[in-house]
């Protein structure tokens, strides 16, 4: 019988401001990686950090999820673990600024604006078979393969830290 692999996913609102949800995948990721900030993550991926990588790798952010990532490098540049910095984002007028401690009561971003700050918090973290990945319509690979993270000769176009593919880094730099 096969050894089954263990990812990690991200729940997330799909629904949710693009900058909360930026947020809040980054945190989690940061404490998986054991790095402060995202410049810190993305140094430890383009030097080969074999630590960080194996973390990454084992990591699966849905399309939607990295599109997201990619969509707010601004909030990337702010959060942080330590001293630990998130992102409060106004409902009412969608701008978002950085918080280090609680919300406040009303909106400093717009003048006049009466929404309440929400500050993003970490994405819960779930544990999950690679292979039941495949059938959920999480992973975009038409053929539904799930990579293994373990074959150091897939060349499968994952990020699961190997080292193999060529657009590794590329793939992962939000």
């Amino acid at each position: 019988m096969a050894r089954s692999t263990k990812v990690v996913t991200f729940d997330t609102d799909p629904a949710g401001p693009g900058p909360a949800v930026a947020a809040s995948l980054a945190l989690p990721l940061l404490r998986k990686a054991k790095v402060d900030t995202w410049a810190e993550l993305l140094g430890a991926l383009a030097s080969g950090d074999e630590r960080v990588l194996g973390v990454v790798g084992r990591v699966h952010l849905s399309a939607e999820q990295l599109r997201v990532l990619d969509e707010h490098p601004g909030v990337l540049s702010v959060v942080r673990l330590n001293p630990s910095v998130s992102v409060a984002v106004c409902p009412v007028c969608s701008e978002w600024f950085a918080v280090d401690g609680s919300a406040p009561a009303r909106c400093p971003m717009t003048f006049g604006c009466v929404g309440k700050p929400v500050k993003a918090a970490a994405a819960k973290q779930v544990v999950v078979d690679a292979a039941d990945l495949a059938g959920s319509g999480l992973v975009d690979d038409p053929t539904g393969e799930v990579p293994d993270g373990d074959d150091p000769g897939d060349d499968d176009g994952a990020v699961d830290g190997d080292g193999d593919d060529p657009d590794e880094l590329e793939d992962f730099a939000f």
